[in-house]
């Protein structure tokens, strides 16, 4: 940084009569503080008109430094000179603002009341001038987006944004902070807007320029809710499924007595029979319908989560009388068997794709059967129907 500040001479240098004329003259330019600030090539350039501006005007009019008594006549000069001081203003041609170096020429003008001055009786002169710029030193220049890492994690349009600059140079890592807009709530195509902030005096203290403050990323790579799951490779899933239905008819069906409507439709057809004791003696699971399900508004999600993979499989079960109850019917004998169907469901809640809708990156979790169905038509209403004003639904094609 280089400041460069008005050579005050003498006033009596500085004021000279314009001959004939009666006014007072004033050379502006010598009043003027320029300051160029950064480093070269990369400068910028201010210019404020000094505090002396204001006693020069006065000795001007007033043939004296009103500012060396306090009487009431010097303080009511003194606001008077001020007055006209405070109009003069310097400005810096537009296009030699910014960006400047060693050797640069900057022209600079003042503007003022020329109504006030003709009233106070003096002149401005120097009113246009140049000024060179030079002392600048010279500038390390680092892109400090070199080696960003942008990683985006989650679930459009849900995702988020990571800022990793362990891979951008020294003066960067240390000295420079990334902002991202928006930072959260991302979809793949969204515009990313990366800031970087420094401490711009640190930097030129250590030579150091940044050549850019602001980039735009592309959001990209963001996990997805698949719009469809029937080209994606389910075999994982519907093993898990089946798995979950195995243990179920394992741990709550086999040997013991289903509590559906199966043993009373299929044995015990006229109630007569509630005494004797039955058990499952055979199960076995098949799908029979699916289907998938994806939340209609992905921001917010749902209670159920941003998806769910359902499959709906039929239970085929045999039951066995075991023993004749003490008011049992003896029509049925000990060792009738009768099998019949039963429906539950499992689903697969809250997974995500990759962008290519192709691989289940982000697993989702299964839930345990919680209730055996008599009718498909009742599984696939508390399944799947009940949920179609909030999820899309589409059918699976089961293989």
């Amino acid at each position: 940084m280089r400041k460069v500040t008005s050579i005050l001479i003498c006033l009596a240098i500085t004021l000279t009569l314009l001959s004939g004329c009666g006014k007072k003259e004033i050379d502006i330019s010598v009043f003027a503080d320029v300051t160029v600030s950064g480093l070269n090539g990369h400068a910028t350039a201010t210019v404020i008109a000094n505090k002396e501006l204001k006693n020069a005007v006065a000795v001007a009019v007033y043939g004296k430094d009103v500012t060396a008594t306090d009487s009431i006549d010097s303080i009511q000069q003194m606001v008077t000179a001020g007055t006209f001081a405070d109009s003069v203003k310097y400005e810096i041609a537009p296009e030699k603002k910014e960006d400047l170096k060693n050797g640069d020429i900057l022209t600079i003008k003042a503007t003022f009341s020329k109504a006030t001055a003709d009233s106070l009786k003096i002149s401005l002169s120097k009113t246009t001038f140049e000024y060179t710029v030079e002392g600048l030193a010279d500038a390390k220049e680092i892109n400090p987006f070199d080696g960003l890492v942008l990683t985006y994690e989650g679930v459009s349009p849900n995702g988020t944004v990571s800022i990793d600059k362990s891979g951008t140079a020294d003066y960067v890592k240390n000295n420079v902070s990334f902002t991202a807009t928006p930072a959260s709530q991302l979809a793949n195509g969204d515009i990313v807007d990366i800031t970087a902030t420094y401490d711009a005096a640190k930097a030129v203290q250590n030579g150091i320029y940044l050549t850019q403050t602001e980039k735009q990323y592309t959001a990209a790579d963001i996990n997805v809710v698949p719009s469809d799951v029937n080209s994606i490779d389910k075999s994982a899933i519907d093993a898990q499924q089946l798995s979950v239905v195995n243990q179920y008819i394992a741990k709550q069906i086999f040997g013991h007595s289903p509590q559906t409507s199966g043993v009373e439709n299929n044995i015990d057809k006229n109630g007569s029979d509630g005494s004797s004791s039955y058990k499952c003696t055979a199960a076995s699971a098949s799908v029979v319908k699916g289907a998938y399900l994806a939340a209609k508004d992905m921001t917010s999600g749902y209670v159920e989560g941003l998806d769910k993979y359902v499959t709906i499989y039929e239970i085929s079960i045999t039951i066995e009388k075991t023993e004749m109850g003490f008011f049992g019917d003896t029509s049925i004998p000990v060792g009738t068997t009768s099998t019949f169907s039963v429906f539950a469901y499992v689903d697969y809640d809250d997974f995500a794709t990759d962008p290519a809708q192709t691989t289940i990156l982000v697993d989702g979790q299964y839930k345990d059967i919680s209730t055996l169905y008599d009718t498909l038509d009742e599984a696939y209403n508390d399944a799947v129907l009940q949920y179609q004003a909030d999820m899309t639904v589409t059918d699976i094609q089961l293989k």
